[in-house]
């Protein structure tokens, strides 16, 4: 048996190092077999004790030195800057001293950052609370995921009600001074609980008005003062004609998420909703918030309040520092539901929080359906759920690993989240998500952006894997490019067009020196020239 091993090896040699003989095959490196006597076994090489899935780390078969054995292609790119920069036009508050104290914050709202563990501002909070309590007017805020840009705009609007209060101003019924909108009802929940996080040290009032609750609810919740009201743009328009709300004392307004408001037609409702608000005698300063400038929030920017001024970062745009980000190319016939088993096989030993993003609620499904049969534990989340069935998915999630219910012994199995882009934008999950993985490859570098800012919040470190079919093969290859040179992502485009011939040329000589790095690891440098070679003659 073992001759005949060795006579079919002989077509699949590509190189001897230190006596031994090497194989590869159509599903990766599988052993090594001495080239002594036949009385010799195979023994298992520690690459082989990896998942298949990822036992060839390149991504581009085309330029692989293992082009012709069909094996997964995995490009890793890790994002780490030394320190978080500020905008070059914003320099001038980058010598802002970084605290909320030196911010000149409300004291009680201090206390109430301090209760949270929170102590030092992040870039984008450091622009924003001066910029908004000591210049009004209208601005639009942008920063990256998880760059903390809820607090950056509800601290400084809470600080500006607590001075109106010291000033002499006393709430009244339905009659709201901030007014934040948000696309849909799970954001609006999360930035209503970060504000009642603060509401109880601050002394102020905050309330909900989306569909997870009846109307006669929020109406009575409105009868008596609020000071901030969260609200989707339908449902506050359905308060305002039911006469639950007025809009005489909203001072402030904020469009959370407002690329997706936007992209996703609520722009008639948040144009009805600021006409009045712009006709009173002391106009309502506007604020737009959003993790990317793409064109409906350029556009909404020059129609709404063209005098708006920008605060943003330098990491608009670019991918979290922190974040690991992998590149799993799907060979020609390959399935990608079984290498989705393979890489989430070692995540659910460690009990890890893994969210998996698909492009389609049939993917969605499909994915479940292959992750149940493989004995993973999962939910979903996505738009054809109810909204009930959605929060519990969330609380599934969130929660599991802290069960009362589990015992140290044998503790219960992380469930894996299996999303649409619904999950992808505004969502702060409870915890921390430590892995991202594009079951399919996002359809623009904005969605890859937003997807992926779900891991690495708030100064952690996550990982994000994608899976890379042909036809992905021209966006990821750009997105890949930008990540190793820290460029920003979101003019990045799918047309199958070529790379300039700089990037291309840079590409292939780093490419070129992590494959022979491998090529050393793996064959040795006889192996190595011996393969070279090979390939030359053939």
């Amino acid at each position: 048996m073992q001759r005949v091993l060795r006579a079919a090896g002989e077509s699949l040699l590509v190189g001897r190092a230190g006596g031994l003989r090497i194989m590869l095959c159509a599903s990766g490196l599988r052993g090594l077999a001495f080239s002594g006597s036949a009385s010799h076994a195979a023994v298992p090489s520690t690459l082989c004790s990896r998942p298949c899935a990822v036992r060839a780390p390149f991504l581009h078969p085309h330029t692989s030195f293992f082009r012709n054995f069909r094996t997964p292609q995995l490009t890793i790119v890790n994002v780490s800057r030394p320190e978080s920069r500020v905008a070059a036009h914003d320099k001038a508050h980058s010598a802002t001293p970084r605290t909320f104290q030196d911010l000149g914050l409300h004291a009680p709202l201090v206390s109430a950052l301090q209760g949270m563990g929170i102590t030092e501002p992040t870039d984008i909070q450091t622009l924003a609370i001066p910029a908004l309590t000591q210049q009004p007017g209208n601005y639009f805020l942008a920063s990256h995921t998880g760059s903390g840009k809820t607090l950056a705009y509800l601290l400084p609007l809470i600080h500006e009600l607590k001075a109106q209060e010291a000033a002499g101003y006393v709430p009244r019924p339905r009659r709201p001074r901030v007014l934040v909108l948000g696309p849909t009802r799970e954001l609006t929940d999360q930035i209503t609980r970060v504000a009642k996080s603060l509401c109880h040290t601050a002394k102020f009032r905050a309330a909900c008005a989306n569909a997870f609750r009846s109307l006669s609810e929020q109406s009575r919740q409105l009868s008596g003062p609020v000071d901030v009201l969260v609200a989707t743009p339908t449902r506050f328009l359905q308060h305002v004609k039911e006469g639950n709300v007025l809009y005489r004392d909203i001072r402030w307004l904020v469009v959370d998420e407002a690329d997706t408001v936007f992209e996703q037609g609520w722009g008639p409702e948040v144009a009805q909703i600021l006409a009045p608000l712009r006709a009173k005698p002391d106009p309502a300063r506007v604020l737009l918030v959003s993790a990317s400038l793409g064109r409906p929030v350029v556009r909404a920017m020059k129609e709404l309040v063209p005098d708006a001024r920008e605060l943003k970062t330098s990491t608009l745009h670019r991918a979290v520092s922190g974040s690991s980000h992998q590149f799993l190319g799907v060979p020609p016939g390959g399935n990608k539901l079984q290498l989705l088993a393979e890489v989430l096989g070692a995540d659910s030993r460690r009990s890890q929080k893994v969210l998996v993003f698909c492009n389609t609620v049939d993917s969605c499904r499909a994915v479940e359906h292959y992750a149940r049969e493989e004995g993973l534990r999962c939910v979903c989340y996505h738009g054809d759920m109810p909204a009930e069935e959605r929060q519990e998915s969330m609380a599934t999630f969130a929660g599991a690993s802290s069960s009362s219910s589990s015992s140290p012994e044998q503790p219960p199995q992380q469930p894996i989240m299996i999303a649409s882009d619904l999950a992808a934008r505004g969502l702060d999950f409870p915890g921390c998500v430590d892995h991202v993985i594009n079951f399919d490859f996002p359809a623009t570098s904005v969605d890859y952006l937003h997807r992926t800012g779900r891991t690495a919040r708030a100064g952690k470190t996550g990982k994000i894997t994608s899976l890379v079919t042909s036809r992905d093969k021209v966006l990821a290859q750009r997105i890949e490019y930008a990540l190793q040179h820290d460029e920003p992502l979101d003019g990045l485009s799918a047309d199958r067009q070529k790379l300039p011939p700089s990037q291309v040329a840079q590409l292939q000589r780093e490419r070129s020196n992590v494959k022979v790095r491998e090529a050393v690891a793996v064959l040795g440098p006889k192996g190595l020239a011996k393969l070279r070679a090979t390939n030359a003659a053939a």
